[in-house]
């Protein structure tokens, strides 16, 4: 569902590479909507492939930055932020005003895509957050290295994304295994 997502966008359109840009961001680093509408050009160093991100309570981490979103975020920055900027602004994102974009403008533009994909589901910018952990967790990334990714104090908090594997292995265990529909596994 996600790639059928980043697949809707053209990105010779501005207004697409903008959107795209966007939620490659969310999802390919696995941040809160606050940390991206917040982001500072100074935060992110794309020669080197890291974004330092000032996250809840003023934590700083580092999270690296997937290859297709660091191209991306390239595009962004020679082709649309140049003609979008009306003042200067060290914000990453602008919208096509110049200005610093918001949660509520994040949120709708992905409900907006997902009809546009075809995708019926109620996606946010927090369930791709959340696909970004599942995934490194499938991918066979450590717990306390995605903590770290996440900005997660507490590796209790980090641990959720562990029963979503457990559930998801269970399924397949019960669907795939000839002793599994037998009494008392289910």
């Amino acid at each position: 569902e996600i790639s059928k997502l980043m697949s809707i966008f053209n990105d010779e359109i501005p207004e697409d590479l903008f959107k795209h840009t966007i939620l490659e961001t969310i999802y390919g680093l696995g941040l809160r909507v606050s940390e991206c509408c917040n982001l500072r050009t100074n935060q992110i160093n794309i020669d080197e492939g890291f974004v330092k991100i000032l996250g809840k309570g003023n934590k700083e981490r580092l999270v690296p930055i997937p290859n297709t979103t660091k191209e991306l975020m390239k595009l962004y920055l020679m082709n649309v932020r140049p003609l979008w900027l009306k003042k200067n602004s060290n914000y990453f994102f602008i919208n096509n005003k110049g200005k610093k974009i918001y949660r509520e403008y994040v949120e709708r533009m992905i409900k907006n895509c997902l009809i546009e994909a075809n995708i019926d589901k109620n996606l946010t910018p927090h369930k791709l957050r959340h696909s970004y952990a599942t995934h490194l967790l499938q991918g066979g990334a450590d717990l306390r290295a995605i903590q770290e990714l996440l900005g997660h104090s507490d590796i209790s908090t980090t641990e959720i994304y562990t029963h979503v594997e457990s559930d998801r292995l269970k399924d397949s265990y019960l669907k795939a295994h000839p002793l599994a529909n037998k009494k008392g596994l289910k």
